[in-house]
């Protein structure tokens, strides 16, 4: 049986818990200690981990603005006011294979757009 390597703190182990999280894709603290824990023992192992992740990520902070959600761009067909209630768009696609009660069919789907609400329907043929 293979025992960890005690290691006190300092840079070294610093360096190998940054190698380690970097490994493992920026995981969380305790996927990272884990796969330390493996190899090498730090005294205080998890507290050491969250206090040297922060503040490596507390150095590559930098403001930055709020995500928004984009809205797609808007046509002129639902905009304007039309003489029909909505404008409605179909398209046709298929063939599904369909498996029921062991007997295998084919199926078309039409795909109905409503323009003005940005509804879409789907309707078995």
């Amino acid at each position: 049986m293979n025992f960890p390597y005690f290691i006190c703190k300092g840079r070294i182990p610093e360096l190998i818990v940054k190698q380690y999280h970097e490994r493992m894709f920026h995981a969380s603290v305790n996927l990272t200690w884990v796969k330390v824990r493996q190899t090498f023992w730090i005294p205080h192992g998890t507290t050491y981990l969250e206090t040297s992740l922060s503040l490596e990520n507390s150095i590559k902070d930098v403001p930055r603005e709020c995500y928004t959600i984009r809205t797609a761009r808007v046509s002129n067909l639902s905009t304007r006011k039309n003489d029909n209630d909505q404008r409605i768009r179909v398209d046709l696609f298929g063939p599904m294979w369909v498996k029921d009660n062991g007997i295998i069919s084919k199926h078309w789907v039409a795909l109905f757009k409503y323009v003005a609400t940005r509804a879409i329907h789907m309707e078995v043929m």
